[in-house]
């Protein structure tokens, strides 16, 4: 981060400014740079998370048509007499 970059002033509780100075000691860097990489992060996990839904509902959709046209050709075989076993 650059000192050029405009500051910005955050309140948080206590417990939680502890929390976050406590993990970014463990891993040797500051609360800022903890602070940015949590951020970071979130959005990543968001952007994933958005996606596999995203996956699932192409999924759901075409599995529902894939069935429903199978559906479709059983019951065309049974009306018609056929055995489709």
């Amino acid at each position: 981060m650059k000192r050029a970059d405009p500051l910005f002033k955050l309140r948080l509780p206590d417990y939680m400014r502890e929390k976050l100075e406590h993990e970014a000691s463990q891993k040797r860097r500051s609360l800022t740079a903890e602070i940015l990489d949590r951020l970071e992060q979130s959005f990543s996990d968001t952007n994933e998370r958005l996606s596999a839904l995203e996956n699932l509902v192409f999924d759901t959709k075409y599995g529902n048509e894939s069935i429903r046209d199978e559906f479709d050709e059983l019951r065309r075989q049974n009306n018609l007499g056929i055995d489709y076993d």
